[in-house]
Protein backbone atom coordinates (compact mmCIF):
# COMPACT_ATOMS: atom_id res chain seq x y z
CA UNK A 1 0.00 0.00 0.00
CA UNK A 2 1.09 3.25 -0.94
CA UNK A 3 0.60 6.10 1.41
CA UNK A 4 0.69 9.58 0.11
CA UNK A 5 3.52 11.88 0.89
CA UNK A 6 2.02 15.12 2.96
CA UNK A 7 1.77 18.51 0.87
CA UNK A 8 5.03 20.62 1.01
CA UNK A 9 4.11 23.87 2.60
CA UNK A 10 5.07 26.38 -0.28
CA UNK A 11 5.98 29.59 1.66
CA UNK A 12 6.18 32.58 -0.43
CA UNK A 13 8.25 35.64 0.95
CA UNK A 14 6.26 38.77 1.20
CA UNK A 15 6.54 40.70 -2.37
CA UNK A 16 8.87 43.34 -2.56
CA UNK A 17 7.88 46.62 -5.06
CA UNK A 18 10.88 46.80 -7.40
CA UNK A 19 11.12 50.12 -9.09
CA UNK A 20 11.59 49.49 -12.95
CA UNK A 21 14.02 51.36 -14.85
CA UNK A 22 12.86 54.03 -16.71
CA UNK A 23 13.76 53.76 -20.62
CA UNK A 24 13.08 56.57 -22.65
CA UNK A 25 12.96 56.65 -25.91
CA UNK A 26 15.64 57.96 -27.84
CA UNK A 27 15.71 58.16 -31.94
CA UNK A 28 19.15 57.46 -33.54
CA UNK A 29 19.95 61.06 -33.98
CA UNK A 30 19.58 62.19 -30.33
CA UNK A 31 22.10 58.87 -29.22
CA UNK A 32 24.31 60.24 -32.02
CA UNK A 33 27.03 62.48 -30.41
CA UNK A 34 26.01 65.69 -31.54
CA UNK A 35 29.42 66.94 -33.90
CA UNK A 36 29.37 70.73 -35.03
CA UNK A 37 27.02 71.69 -37.92
CA UNK A 38 28.49 72.71 -41.17
CA UNK A 39 26.40 75.10 -43.39
CA UNK A 40 24.70 74.02 -46.51
CA UNK A 41 22.34 75.19 -49.32
CA UNK A 42 20.03 72.85 -50.56
CA UNK A 43 17.24 72.95 -52.96
CA UNK A 44 14.04 71.84 -52.81
CA UNK A 45 10.77 71.88 -54.65
CA UNK A 46 7.51 73.19 -53.48
CA UNK A 47 5.66 70.14 -52.25
CA UNK A 48 9.24 69.14 -50.59
CA UNK A 49 9.17 72.39 -49.00
CA UNK A 50 5.64 72.51 -47.76
CA UNK A 51 6.66 69.19 -46.44
CA UNK A 52 8.83 70.55 -43.97
CA UNK A 53 7.07 73.53 -43.08
CA UNK A 54 4.24 71.10 -42.18
CA UNK A 55 6.51 69.36 -39.81
CA UNK A 56 8.00 72.26 -38.06
CA UNK A 57 4.96 72.98 -37.55
CA UNK A 58 3.59 70.10 -35.70
CA UNK A 59 7.10 70.16 -33.96
CA UNK A 60 5.95 73.33 -32.63
CA UNK A 61 2.68 71.89 -31.73
CA UNK A 62 3.98 68.61 -30.21
CA UNK A 63 4.20 68.45 -26.15
CA UNK A 64 6.55 68.67 -25.21
CA UNK A 65 8.12 70.42 -28.34
CA UNK A 66 10.29 68.89 -30.92
CA UNK A 67 13.28 70.35 -32.77
CA UNK A 68 11.35 69.95 -36.54
CA UNK A 69 13.13 72.39 -38.21
CA UNK A 70 13.85 71.89 -42.05
CA UNK A 71 17.60 71.39 -40.94
CA UNK A 72 16.62 68.70 -38.13
CA UNK A 73 14.74 66.50 -40.54
CA UNK A 74 17.56 66.76 -43.49
CA UNK A 75 19.68 65.42 -41.23
CA UNK A 76 17.19 62.75 -39.76
CA UNK A 77 17.21 61.47 -43.99
CA UNK A 78 20.83 61.82 -44.37
CA UNK A 79 21.39 60.00 -41.63
CA UNK A 80 19.04 57.19 -42.36
CA UNK A 81 20.42 57.63 -46.04
CA UNK A 82 24.05 57.00 -44.97
CA UNK A 83 22.79 53.62 -42.54
CA UNK A 84 20.89 52.05 -45.61
CA UNK A 85 22.54 53.07 -48.78
CA UNK A 86 26.41 53.20 -49.76
CA UNK A 87 27.51 56.42 -51.92
CA UNK A 88 27.62 54.35 -54.82
CA UNK A 89 24.37 53.23 -54.40
CA UNK A 90 23.33 56.77 -53.91
CA UNK A 91 24.97 57.62 -57.09
CA UNK A 92 23.43 54.69 -59.30
CA UNK A 93 20.13 56.00 -57.66
CA UNK A 94 20.68 59.36 -58.83
CA UNK A 95 21.70 58.20 -62.36
CA UNK A 96 18.49 56.36 -63.01
CA UNK A 97 16.52 59.04 -62.02
CA UNK A 98 18.00 61.44 -63.89
CA UNK A 99 17.72 59.13 -66.92
CA UNK A 100 13.87 59.05 -66.92
CA UNK A 101 13.66 62.97 -66.59
CA UNK A 102 13.13 64.48 -70.15
CA UNK A 103 15.90 66.50 -70.74
CA UNK A 104 14.26 70.54 -70.41
CA UNK A 105 17.46 72.36 -68.52
CA UNK A 106 17.72 75.57 -68.58
CA UNK A 107 20.74 77.38 -68.73
CA UNK A 108 24.58 76.50 -69.93
CA UNK A 109 25.39 72.90 -70.61
CA UNK A 110 27.40 71.70 -68.02
CA UNK A 111 30.55 69.61 -68.58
Amino acid sequence: MVEDAPAAEVVSAPRQKVAKPVVKAVSPAQSAPLAPLVRSTIYLDESANEWLEDIAIDGRRAKPKVDASRSAVVRLAVQRLMESMTPQQVIDELRGRAEQVPEQAIGRKRL
